[in-house]
């Protein structure tokens, strides 16, 4: 039943958006996105990916604002289900539904953040279990504060000057020696194929991350940066500097399966900047990344020849399930907690980034680099 909730919709979007109300009827588009996104919800919930549930509520959204656009033009009323449900009480009624199973989980900081965003009061959450749920996240997983204590939690760097002080900073706080390459940890986050913003479509990245052991995490706005030849210059001399081996001092970038991470990067630094185009024609363009990024080191492949190294001291056979390791349990393995994923599919071209997700991008940078290092110094001994 999910499979055709699902396929509902998508035909109901897909010539809804090629002739509006002449191919597809709105309250019909409305019926089937409620119907695929409560669906989608209690998968979320079986999943434990709470934080797409925010995603699967915007895309209601969407179709109710699509269906009020349609509404202008035409003769009928704000009722798009049937006569009892308005517009605001499909929006009231996801929201609900979303709050509700969130809470039968037992997922009571999802159910606050939600209730927060969705400007709903959350009174009614018992604040000792939500104590509790907090003592038990910071017991499971990584926290800032038990890697970087002395670091702020980094902001989202949007403009060229904030993007070349940070970096200085880090590169400051972060010790280099003649004979040891610099170690920076990199990461990438982009919206989902069922987000509901247009920048998915253009193939980047919405957020790009770097962090040292030492010198903390940058969080860096692509599509804000990559808008202006002063940003992309910012990008060449930090980002772009960094990937073509760091100019004077060696550099190793160390990601974790980081093909489409690097593919989406290179995408965006293709993209020509708004100043460059002059009376619509497109002026020459540079990326500010070059191809070759010969500092790249894709952790993945490190952990698997440890795995097994391991496996042959204590004469065990590895199959397959045993090398496919996520970026978590890697974590967990070298760092004594689990990555936190919850933030994973959350909507990374919204602005302004919550705290949590720009603690979840920062350790999911620190985290390659801090591994990094671990590994080779086991390497040593």
């Amino acid at each position: 039943q999910s499979k055709r909730y699902r396929q509902a919709d998508d035909y109901a979007t897909r010539y809804y958006k090629k002739g509006g109300s002449n191919y597809v009827d709105p309250s019909l588009l409305v019926q089937v996105r409620v119907l695929h996104s409560k669906s989608t919800i209690v998968k979320l919930v079986q999943k434990r990916q709470y934080q797409i549930m925010e995603r699967q509520v915007a895309r209601v959204d969407q179709a109710l604002d699509m269906a009020a656009e349609e509404s202008k033009t035409a003769t009928t009323n704000n009722n798009y289900i049937n006569d009892n449900n308005t517009d605001a009480d499909i929006r009231e009624e996801i929201r609900t539904y979303a709050l509700e199973h969130l809470m039968m989980s037992g997922h009571v900081e999802g159910a606050q953040r939600l209730g927060q965003l969705w400007g709903r009061s959350t009174d009614f959450l018992d604040p000792q279990e939500l104590a509790r749920a907090r003592q038990e996240r910071q017991r499971l997983y990584l926290q800032w504060l038990d890697v970087l204590p002395h670091h702020e939690i980094p902001s989202l760097l949007s403009t060229p000057e904030e993007l070349r002080q940070a970096f200085a900073l880090v590169e400051q706080q972060t010790p280099t020696t003649a004979d040891a390459p610099v170690v920076w940890g990199f990461d990438a986050e982009w919206d989902g194929e069922d987000s509901t913003n247009d920048s998915k479509t253009n193939h980047g990245v919405s957020l790009f991350q770097l962090a040292t052991t030492q010198g903390g995490a940058l969080l860096i706005d692509i599509p804000a940066l990559s808008r202006s030849t002063q940003g992309q210059a910012a990008l060449a001399d930090t980002v772009g500097r960094l990937f073509a081996g760091g100019g004077d001092s060696k550099v190793i970038m160390v990601g974790f399966g980081c093909k489409q991470d690097l593919s989406r990067l290179r995408k965006s630094a293709s993209y020509v900047p708004e100043d460059d185009l002059v009376g619509g024609a497109t002026q020459p363009h540079e990326s500010w990344l070059k191809h070759g990024t010969g500092a790249v080191v894709d952790l993945t492949s490190l952990v698997a020849q440890r795995m097994h190294e391991r496996a042959a001291d204590s004469q065990t056979l590895l199959v397959k399930k045993d090398t496919a390791w996520g970026l978590s349990r890697v974590c967990h393995d070298f760092m004594g907690k689990q990555l936190d994923k919850s933030e994973q599919c959350s909507a990374w071209s919204t602005r302004p980034l919550s705290e949590e997700q720009r603690v979840y991008a920062a350790l999911d940078a620190y985290i390659c680099a801090a591994v990094y290092e671990k590994i080779m110094d086991q390497a040593t001994k």
